[in-house]
Formats: C-alpha cells, structure tokens, sequence
C-alpha cells in the first residue's frame, strides 16, 4: 500500500526556562510541581562540547544507521539518517534561517532523523540551545505508514511547556488533535541520542533524570513521565557496519525496563549503537561535511 508521508513545516514558540532537573544522588519519586535543582549542571555536562570546531566551522555530521523497530508486536527494519549541525535560530519563531540581515539570532545544536522501510516512514527534528544541551528548543516528528500519519509537536511558551499532537487515519477513524500540559522542566526521551553527546563522560557517574517516554512511535497515547538513573559504564569496543569504535556505555534503566547507548570516546561522541526493548540500532556510515558558516557566526550561544 502507499505510504503517506506527513512534511511538517511548524513554528514553534519558546521561553527561558529552568534546564530539566538532574541530580547526582538518588531522589524521591518525581513530582509534576516545580522543584530547585541540586547540582550545579557543569559537573554533569561537558561544557566544551557545542564549542567544538565540527560545530564552530558549520560542519554537518551525516550518520547512517541499520535500525529496527517493533510496531504492533513486529519487528520492522529501517535504514535511519541522523543529521546533526549548528543551526542559526530566529527568536521570534524559534525557527532555523539563513537570514544574515537578522539580529535576534541564537545558536542551537540540531538533529534531523528520516527513517524508511518497505512499511513506514518517520521522521524528527529535535534542537538543543548551544548554551544549554539540556534545554530542548524544538521537536517535531511524524510517523506515516498504511493506517494513516501522526505528528507531534513540543512548544515552549511562557511559563508553560505543551506537547500537541495530530493523527489521521486512512479509513476517516481515530482522526483528531490532542494536547498535553507538561511541568517545565520535563525532558523528552527522543532527545537523548543529542543530549547524551554532551556529556562529561567518567566512568562510574551515575545520575537521574526525569524523561518523558519516547514520542517517535506509532502510539497515540499521551506521554508518561518517567524517573530514569542514568550510568556511564566502562569502555567498550563496539564493533558496527561502519567499523570498531571505543565507546562509552550509558545504561538507562526505570522501574520497568534498561536501555543503553553507546558514544563514541572521539570528539563529538557520535552514537555508535542504541537498544531499547523497542528500537535497535547500529552505526553504517559516518561522513562530515562542510557548510557555509556566515549565518553560524552571527548566532549568539
């Protein structure tokens, strides 16, 4: 059957918020009200990380992934590209440009995922504030297969945070938009491929993050928050399509499940494999290219 695929063009708003809570000690169940963070963010995050020159120079990272995913009880293989560049955002719209003549422009950290297979195309584009890899600026994805297309959005505004979403299915059933009030300082589990490259990687680091569960996915239902305890592992060789890399582990577990992702120990960190009890993937093809950088130096961090 044919596969309709959902382009997404969507402006999204943004506030200055607090960066998504962390400790680096075991805390009480999360709550959905406001809480004061514990731990100064430079001891988790390596601060030189969206200062590297692959980022400065406006070089784009093309990363090619052999990817699987279970839908409906069934595992469906994806061949998935991830893009990851500075971008030059406009404030007003939280938008990228290319406008020079802007002066309101601020510099983000994105990541462009487009996914296909015989069955289902998806796709995402996510940024983090080059200040702040914690801070999510923007997210949008889609998910279109033979049932129809869905598409979820996360906004920022002014002293809320909401996640929109939008289904339409082929046979005219289960079309509708739905929308979710989240705390400010939720975090979003599709965001952890990005954010998790920014780490200050040491052995044995452990620390806990409240994360939404993952929005890349079929499913209508809404979003749950979920605490995670995070822990970066010893150094393991990983051995993928695109070669051996030395990388390091983060081992993700909640009450109900353990996922892990492995960075590679070279600047800037590139996923080099993922596993979660619904998504695998494993690094193909890695390639770096060059950008015109005009607009990049006009962004303010």
């Amino acid at each position: 059957m044919r596969i309709v695929v959902l382009a997404l063009v969507v402006a999204l708003g943004a506030c200055e918020g607090k960066p998504p809570e962390f400790v680096e000690k075991k805390i009480a169940a999360p709550s959905r009200a406001e809480t004061t963070p514990t731990q100064n963010l430079s001891a988790l995050l390596n601060e030189n990380w969206t200062r590297l020159p692959v980022w400065q120079e406006g070089t784009e990272e093309r990363a090619e992934y052999e990817a699987e995913r279970v839908i409906e009880g069934k595992i469906v293989k994806f061949i998935e590209t991830r893009l990851t560049r500075k971008e030059a955002f406009s404030r007003q719209a939280y938008s990228a440009t290319s406008d020079t003549s802007r002066t309101d422009l601020l510099a983000v950290v994105s990541q462009h995922v487009l996914a296909r297979s015989d069955l289902a195309v998806y796709s995402a584009s996510f940024s983090v504030l080059q200040r702040d890899p914690l801070k999510l600026a923007k997210f949008i994805a889609s998910w279109s297969d033979e049932r129809g297309a869905r598409a979820k959005i996360f906004r920022r505004l002014v002293g809320r945070s909401m996640l929109y979403a939008h289904s339409w299915q082929i046979d005219g059933e289960g079309k509708g938009d739905d929308e979710t009030d989240l705390a400010k300082n939720d975090m979003l589990y599709d965001q952890l491929p990005l954010t998790l490259r920014a780490l200050n990687f040491k052995e044995g680091r452990e620390f806990y993050w409240n994360a939404l569960s993952e929005l890349l996915e079929p499913a209508s239902e809404k979003p749950v928050p979920m605490e995670w305890r995070f822990s970066i592992d010893a150094l393991d060789t990983v051995v993928a399509p695109a070669g051996a890399f030395r990388c390091w582990r983060v081992s993700i577990k909640s009450a109900e499940r353990e996922d892990a992702y492995w960075f590679s120990v070279d600047a800037p960190n590139v996923m080099v494999r993922a596993r979660t009890p619904r998504y695998e993937a494993q690094l193909r093809r890695l390639d770096y290219v060059k950008r015109d950088v005009a607009i990049l130096n006009k962004a303010k961090p």
